[in-house]
C-alpha cells in the first residue's frame, strides 16, 4: 500500500512492510505521478527498481507504401510484405491504446 501523492512530483511514501528503506517495494510496485517535459506523467515503479511511464508518443513517421520491386526473389518479397502488415498492424494497436498519436 502507498499514500497518495499530494503534488505531482511527489513520490507516495510506502507501506514500511512492502518496502526497503530506500522506498522501493521490495514485493509489490509503486504508482506516483511525476512530470516529463512539463507535463504530469503515470509512473509505476517496480519491485527491482525499474520504471515504467505511461505517455503517448509523437507520431511515427510515414509509411512507405511503395510495392516491393522485382530486385526480390519472391520469397524475399512476401517476408517484406508480412513484416509490413505485422508493423503497420502494431502501429495501428499502438494508437488504439493512445500510445502513440495518430
Amino acid at each position: 500500500m502507498t499514500r497518495p501523492c499530494t503534488t505531482a512530483s511527489a513520490r507516495p511514501t510506502p507501506d514500511r512492510s512492502a518496502a526497503t528503506s530506500s522506498g522501493i517495494p521490495t514485493n509489490g510496485v509503486q504508482i506516483y505521478s511525476d512530470d516529463l517535459s512539463g507535463v504530469p506523467t503515470f509512473h509505476v515503479m517496480r519491485a527491482d527498481g525499474s520504471i515504467i511511464k505511461l505517455y503517448r508518443q509523437a507520431a511515427l513517421t510515414p509509411a512507405d507504401g511503395s510495392t516491393v520491386g522485382p530486385v526480390y526473389d519472391p520469397t524475399t518479397a512476401a517476408l517484406i510484405e508480412n513484416m509490413r502488415s505485422r508493423i503497420n498492424d502494431l502501429e495501428l494497436r499502438l494508437q488504439n491504446l493512445g500510445l502513440i498519436t495518430p
